[in-house]
């Protein structure tokens, strides 16, 4: 086969790498991947984009991480996003290290602004530990909650934050974020 081609690709070498040429051959090219190749495979219905590809919801909720960073040691909400599906969710007391596994795996934090950020020293507590986050790792996702009713509400770390919850929210609000937030594939 190839040796019939390669006198067809030197009488047109002109023609084949002129603009029309390269358009004609990345479209055969796509076109044989589709039938021949991995697009070829059937996926379940999709809800959030994986490198230019379709990715399902179970597939997502395998893949994201979900940190909550709270000095409440039975966060409810926690347990009832695991129970959703989220598997990969998990609750600290709070971060010692901002390159700490949990933090470098997670792929949305949920920042108390009270009780922690006291690890690394934050005079802000929760607030300075959620811009040190968001500062560090522009990428990921960040909500704040807190039970707190009062305090700085212009403080900066709220400008940065990509989502803010009261503490004592449904807790479907919470899953709403997550859900919105990989449906849309922004962070996947």
């Amino acid at each position: 086969m190839w040796e019939n081609l390669w006198p067809v690709v030197v009488e047109n070498v002109k023609w084949i790498f002129s603009g029309v040429g390269i358009i004609l051959i990345s479209i055969g090219y796509k076109v044989y991947k589709r039938i021949w190749g991995e697009d070829r495979k059937t996926e379940p219905p999709t809800t959030a984009k994986e490198n230019g590809s379709k990715m399902s919801s179970e597939r997502i909720k395998d893949r994201v991480y979900i940190l909550f960073v709270d000095d409440e040691k039975d966060f409810k909400v926690v347990d009832i996003i695991k129970r959703a599906g989220w598997r990969n969710t998990k609750s600290v007391r709070d971060i010692k290290a901002l390159n700490e596994p949990d933090v470098l795996r997670a792929d949305i934090f949920f920042v108390d602004i009270q009780g922690v950020g006291i690890a690394l020293g934050f005079k802000d507590q929760g607030l300075g530990l959620a811009m040190a986050l968001k500062e560090k790792y522009p990428e990921k996702y960040l909500v704040i909650y807190s039970s707190v009713k009062e305090g700085d509400r212009f403080h900066k770390a709220f400008d940065m934050a990509n989502a803010r919850l009261p503490k004592d929210a449904e807790p479907i609000q919470f899953l709403n974020i997550i859900e919105n937030t990989f449906e849309r594939g922004d962070h996947v």
